[in-house]
């Protein structure tokens, strides 16, 4: 079995609660010959519960002050997009305001974040607006967008969404 199999197996154990699961697959698996090449694929798997433990594993990577490559960037602005879980959507959002991103991953991204903003779940809608308004760095052409969003998310019908917005400095 590939490196890519094992990690799809062991991420299907993943119950959506117990990280733990998680980490011990990072610990596992993590000095890999292209583990997170894998992990970034595997965000935008089409079983849910696999996106959400690859995009949970990616994340985690981003909030120990790790980054990635140009190469997987443009991996995970592929994988962030076509992803059909709600969680792994969240993570993505998440992890999107630390890329460096070209302008026309900023393009796509956008594209994609747009209908997240009217996410039924708050999380999402809160952190899609987070990271629409991150990818101003990359294109200012979606300046307008971005306080497009800012503005409508400041009268959200939850606490949640309208203190993102409140929090976002978008000069």
């Amino acid at each position: 079995m590939s490196l890519l199999d094992d990690l799809r197996s062991e991420l299907s154990a993943f119950d959506g609660k117990a990280i733990s699961i998680l980490s011990e697959i990072t610990a596992r698996h993590g000095d890999e010959r292209n583990f997170l090449n894998n992990i970034i694929k595997l965000c935008g798997d089409n079983e849910p519960v696999i996106a959400e433990g690859a995009s949970w594993i990616l994340k985690a990577h981003f909030d120990a002050k790790n980054s990635i490559s140009p190469k997987q960037t443009a991996a995970f602005v592929n994988a962030a997009i076509s992803t059909p879980s709600w969680a792994a959507q969240l993570h993505c959002c998440q992890i999107i305001g630390r890329l460096k991103l070209s302008k026309d991953q900023a393009a796509r991204l956008a594209a994609w974040l747009e209908p997240l903003l009217a996410h039924k779940r708050p999380f999402v809608r809160a952190w899609s607006l987070d990271a629409l308004t991150s990818l101003v760095r990359a294109d200012e052409g979606l300046k307008t967008r971005a306080r497009t969003a800012l503005k409508n998310a400041a009268s959200d019908s939850t606490a949640s969404v309208r203190a993102r917005a409140r929090n976002i400095q978008l000069s």
